[in-house]
């Protein structure tokens, strides 16, 4: 996740679950109910709605003085939910600690799988997620088999939220199609609002943020129709989220304070805390620094429960002073941020901290200190991506001994199935054996059954061998598929980049929203999109065939693979590294804005000019690179007018033309000053290229003046 405020998701609280905490009338309702269980007669005055918290203890030992599990349960099953209103975590967490164990001991499956669910519920919000999933699934286990299907679509929701914060984003929306394709069915209104509001989520996370805003709006009109006032909170804060990420402030804006007003009205401080942070967000990108200073710092003690809240605020807060140059304060927040992240164990905040110390350090002049910030924040992001993987590899190796057990049940099942009828052939022969005896034809009988014995056993041999024989050959395809599923691979082997199977076959989604925004633009005027454009990077180190030659090919693998390295420290998240071909490799920043380009080339060309390549041995080398670069869509008057092959092709051309001037240097092209007659035709880009860069019909861009560039051209050939 990036530090970017257009890129940054909303904070991990803001995600919604049915599981949610009970109104205060609610809860005194519970409480009513625990203290008439207790007592054996009719419920207290409606006054306990005032004083949840002090009648829980009375209604607590009222129901232990009485001896009645049920009653206690209850009570502790109000005074978690009032807790969890009032955003206190950890007593929540201690309160269905207690109503687990007293569910359990009742032995009430139904209550066991309610008691198990709440308890996920608090512990998420502890950012616990990995107990939090075990909760919510064995909660799922006990529903299923109940056939409780509202409950399941509940817990299934619930999963989908903790997998989502644990970064597998696949399974989580699996998990809410889940959900809502229940709800739907069982006419759950309520339910179908919170899994598109969760669905939303997930897409505003992958960066879709047109489907994430389709989502959040047609929660938001259930939502409104149902009347729950806290759920339209939510709405309108995740539709401010998406709006800011699209650019359009004011509405952002607008939706942001009428979430902030509705959670006014509750006891959850955190969820107005929320709300002010969205606000100061809006208010920072919009670069009115003090305005959103002021709503931060307001947010901050609301935010004290939610250590994952604080922590962005902390961020958003080091965002201020940076903006202002003041960067002692920024660093001060920033080092606040850092801990809070390490203390909860959220590496996908520590790593954009990190991110973000590496901005401060560079504003204060310290290249040691911002190169070391961004390969921490590389080495976290890299201990999350193993983390992650190293969890999904252990939920398919949990299926597949899932599916075994399957398996052995059913071979177990038919074991004895054989066993009764070996239990049936037994009968038959001893009703043989007193037939025989009563009868005459002793000998005939014996024979008969003795033949009949001999039948029966080849038949059951038969069946267990070529059942075994079955089950085996079925295990052994699994393993096959199994091990096939590891072995499928979209990365270069040797520097951990992409490939360019992936490339092809993840663009055309990035293309798609690209020429939406840009031909909505051209229809209904206005501003040019805003981070819109995906800028293709290509870069060549310059003179690594001498490496190879002087060194060996080991020593040239090894300066790639520390090239991807540091190709990975300065982009984004969100954008593409792949190895392009040979010493080629491709970046591709996606939705980004094309007038960014210039900065992030030389951002890349001085990280690795200032990189000592280590090569073995205690070799180090100098190394520079070549970089050229273009955009997507290449002519935004015409958009749909050339491929992003052909814009990968000028890249090209561009890099060769940096080669040229004798390297360690960038060209770029803008856009083209006037319209393309009939696109570019495939095999002319280096051609054109050179024309335009004469005849001035391109804006092209280079860390090179050309003046400088006629000179060093003229060295080469005179060289030459």
């Amino acid at each position: 996740m990036g530090i970017r405020l257009h890129r940054r998701g909303a904070p991990r609280d803001g995600l919604r679950s049915r599981a949610r905490s009970k109104s205060t009338a609610t809860c005194a309702a519970l409480l009513g109910a625990a203290l008439a269980l207790a007592a054996g007669g009719a419920a207290p005055p409606s006054q306990l709605a005032g004083t949840i918290h002090g009648e829980g203890d009375r209604a607590l030992e009222a129901a232990r003085s009485a001896g009645d599990p049920l009653a206690e349960f209850t009570a502790l099953d109000a005074l978690g939910e009032s807790a969890m209103d009032r955003t206190a975590y950890a007593e929540a967490v201690a309160w269905f600690e207690q109503a687990r164990e007293v569910a359990e001991a009742l032995g009430q499956p139904a209550r066991i799988a309610f008691a198990y669910a709440n308890l996920g519920m608090a512990l998420r919000q502890q950012t616990r997620y990995a107990e939090a999933l075990d909760y919510y699934r064995r909660s799922l286990d006990i529903s299923e088999e109940l056939g409780d299907r509202e409950a399941i679509g509940e817990r299934w929701n619930s999963i989908g939220v903790v997998l989502e914060l644990l970064g597998d984003y696949e399974e989580s929306l699996a998990a809410h199609e889940r959900s809502l394709q229940i709800d739907r069915e069982e006419g759950d209104l309520a339910g179908v609002s919170t899994s598109l509001y969760n669905i939303g989520e997930v897409h505003r996370e992958l960066g879709d943020l047109e489907a994430a805003l389709d989502h959040f709006e047609e929660a938001l009109a259930l939502d409104e129709g149902l009347g729950d006032e806290g759920n339209v909170a939510h709405s309108h804060t995740q539709i401010a989220l998406t709006l800011a990420d699209l650019g359009r402030l004011d509405a952002a804006r607008e939706h942001a304070t009428t979430a902030r007003e509705l959670f006014s009205g509750s006891e959850a401080t955190r969820n107005v805390s929320w709300a002010q942070n969205v606000l100061g967000r809006i208010e920072l990108r919009a670069g009115r620094l003090d305005a959103a200073e002021r709503l931060l710092t307001d947010a901050l003690p609301g935010a004290r429960e939610s250590p994952s809240l604080t922590t962005w605020i902390r961020i958003d807060l080091a965002e201020v002073a940076l903006g202002r140059g003041e960067l002692e304060v920024a660093r001060e927040w920033a080092d606040a941020a850092l801990g809070a992240a390490r203390a909860s164990g959220e590496k996908d905040k520590e790593a954009a901290v990190h991110g973000l110390l590496a901005r401060i350090h560079e504003a204060r002049g310290d290249a040691t200190s911002a190169l070391a910030a961004e390969r921490r924040r590389q080495q976290v992001r890299d201990e999350l991506f193993d983390a992650r993987r190293a969890e999904t590899i252990a939920r398919m190796q949990s299926r597949l001994a899932y599916v075994r057990k399957e398996q052995e049940i059913e071979l177990l099942e038919k074991e004895q199935e054989l066993r009764d009828a070996e239990i049936h052939r037994q009968r038959t022969v001893r009703n043989t054996w007193i037939g025989v005896l009563l009868t005459t034809f002793f000998l005939a009988f014996l024979v008969y059954g003795r033949l009949s014995q001999a039948r029966l056993n080849r038949s059951l041999s038969r069946q267990v061998a070529e059942r075994t024989q079955e089950l085996t050959n079925k295990n052994e395809e699994l393993e096959s598929a199994y091990q096939a599923l590891e072995q499928v691979s979209l990365t270069d082997p040797l520097t951990g980049l992409r490939n360019r199977r992936f490339l092809s076959s993840h663009m055309d989604p990035d293309l798609a929203r690209s020429l939406r925004d840009y031909l909505s633009w051209l229809r209904d005027g206005g501003d040019r999109p805003a981070a819109s454009d995906i800028t293709f990077f290509l870069l060549d180190l310059d003179g690594l065939k001498a490496v190879n030659d002087s060194h060996g090919h080991a020593a040239g693998d090894a300066v790639l693979v520390q090239l991807a390295q540091l190709l990975t420290g300065v982009s984004r998240q969100s954008d593409y590294l792949v190895r392009w071909g040979g010493d080629e490799l491709l970046a591709v920043a996606r939705f980004a804005d094309r007038s960014d380009a210039p900065r992030l080339a030389e951002r890349m060309r001085a990280t690795i000019e200032a990189h000592p390549f280590e090569i073995g041995q205690g070799r180090i080398l100098d190394m520079a690179c070549s970089i050229g670069f273009a955009s997507f869509p290449f002519d935004v008057e015409q958009p749909e007018l050339v491929g992003w092959e052909l814009v990968v092709d000028v890249a090209d051309a561009c890099l060769y033309e940096a080669k040229q001037v004798g390297g360690n240097a960038w060209v770029g092209v803008e856009r083209p000053c006037e319209p393309l007659d009939g696109g570019i035709a495939p095999g002319s880009v280096a051609a054109l290229l050179a024309r335009r860069l004469t005849d001035g019909g391109w804006s092209i861009a280079s860390s090179i003046p050309w003046p400088e560039r006629a000179r060093r051209l003229g060295t080469r050939k005179g060289t030459e």
